[in-house]
């Protein structure tokens, strides 16, 4: 947090803010915020002129300052915004399978019977949490620390990466095993997807002086080698059935299909703004791209050949109250079920007296 004034002189006031979203001027001269410190639960701060941190108000979910009177009655809405995670299956009524407060789905298993997700909210004190939930309501199950990737084609692992360590990725058990750091050179990595086989990764990520591109990386060797040009992966998708083909996005915003092995790419045509395409059709002819951030989402199958687009279904939450759209759809492979994850969020608004 840092303050310029008229000349131009900037002097710092406050560090260690993972976020602010709300500032506002005090009738005897402080600063206000609404906002998180690292390691600490959103709240109502007031920043002295010496720099001196004081909690105003903590509430439970987001408080966002709108504006303090000339009296110091301090005007806020307190938002309570949660990740919802649902289940859709043909002919079965929607099932809520929302863990803690931030739950996003990740991947599905390819028989369709349990989803991977992660827990990152203040339900989970912090700690990013990956879990793995049957479809058919079971308990969530624990499976450690990070951000959930995919199921391995096999569902013996979950690809996980850690948070805060981008050049680490970990394989955790989903059932009795031991978890697996894989070694990587000094890179940030961005998405990982794997092979159908299961014996390799596609990679997106950078290295030190590189733009960001795509990667194969070999399981058992522990190999890496480029296999796109640069500013290619700023979204990927998952691999072509036969593993001959990464899905991926440049960093123009088009999407392209680049060859596992290295080579030319091909573009991939019919894909329209604000979709993402993700899941391939089990022949590998087509992929299907779902629009991402809308109510009802709807989901396309686009032909890898021509470019034809076809509806291919819509899918709303089953209370949309508070949601603006759908964050996260995972397609089973007959493209017949899912599983969704979307933001809901409630608000009220407050005046609060006495606190200055």
């Amino acid at each position: 947090m840092r303050e310029i004034d008229s000349d131009g002189k900037m002097r710092s006031l406050s560090t260690s803010w993972f976020t602010v979203w709300g500032i506002a001027w005090s009738p005897r001269g402080t600063i206000c915020v609404s906002g998180q410190q690292g390691g600490s639960s959103p709240g109502l701060y007031e920043i002295t002129r010496d720099g001196t941190l004081r909690v105003l108000q903590r509430l439970t979910g987001f408080p966002y300052l709108q504006d303090i009177s000339a009296s110091g009655e301090v005007l806020f809405i307190q938002s309570t915004p949660e990740m919802k995670m649902e289940w859709h299956e043909p002919g079965e009524e929607a099932r809520d399978l929302s863990c803690l407060d931030w739950t996003l789905c990740r991947d599905l298993s390819r028989d369709g019977k349990w989803i991977l997700f992660d827990e990152t909210g203040p339900g989970s004190a912090g700690v990013a949490t990956v879990y793995m939930r049957a479809t058919d309501g079971s308990p969530a199950v624990r499976l450690g620390e990070g951000i959930a990737g995919e199921f391995s084609p096999d569902g013996r692992w979950a690809l996980v990466q850690n948070r805060g360590e981008h050049d680490t990725l970990t394989l955790l058990p989903t059932g009795a095993g031991r978890e697996r750091t894989l070694p990587l050179p000094r890179m940030a990595v961005h998405q990982a997807t794997w092979m159908p086989d299961g014996g390799a990764l596609c990679v997106a990520g950078f290295e030190p002086g590189h733009g960001m591109r795509l990667y194969r990386y070999e399981i058992d060797s522990e190999q890496i080698r480029p296999i796109s040009e640069e500013g290619v992966g700023t979204n990927l998708g998952k691999v072509s059935p036969d593993g001959r083909l990464a899905l991926a996005r440049t960093v123009s915003g088009s999407f392209g299909l680049y060859p596992t092995e290295g080579g030319a790419p091909q573009p991939l045509e019919g894909i329209h703004p604000g979709e993402r395409p993700y899941n391939w059709a089990p022949d590998g002819t087509a992929v299907f791209a779902f629009e991402r951030g809308k109510i009802p989402a709807r989901i396309f199958r686009v032909e890898v050949a021509t470019g034809k687009r076809e509806l291919w279904h819509a899918v709303t939450p089953r209370n949309s109250s508070g949601v603006s759209g759908i964050n996260s759809l995972q397609l089973s492979e007959d493209g017949r079920s899912l599983a969704i994850s979307y933001v809901r969020m409630s608000a009220e608004l407050y005046i609060a007296r006495g606190i200055l």
